[in-house]
């Protein structure tokens, strides 16, 4: 990051293609049973973006801020899926804010 005499900012966008498929069944509190399907595929395509900054000081110090989502999870199942009484829609995010500092020797 010392090495960079101006300001530069950079971005990147990643897709994170994600399949899960349900087989098998359940049953209610009595053991009957559950009505219902599979599900279909309850994974998603979702777009994972990042930002970085970073600013000189001076010639031998520059400072960086990066924000991102390292870790993330998402599902939908259809409403009439034989697992609809745990979960449907599932959504999970962890975004992140990251700081640095470059100093050249």
């Amino acid at each position: 990051m010392s090495d960079f005499s101006t300001s530069c900012i950079a971005g990147t966008l990643s897709a994170v293609i994600f399949s899960a498929q349900f087989h098998g069944g359940g049953a209610d509190a009595f053991g009957s049973p559950l009505t219902g399907g599979n599900g279909g595929d309850g994974g998603a395509t979702l777009p994972v973006p990042a930002a970085y900054y970073i600013r000189p000081i001076n010639d031998r110090i520059a400072l960086g801020i990066g924000v991102s989502v390292p870790f993330g999870f998402q599902t939908e199942y259809d409403d009439r899926w034989v697992g609809r009484y745990q979960s449907v829609e599932t959504k999970l995010q962890s975004p992140a804010v990251t700081f640095a500092g470059s100093w050249k020797v």
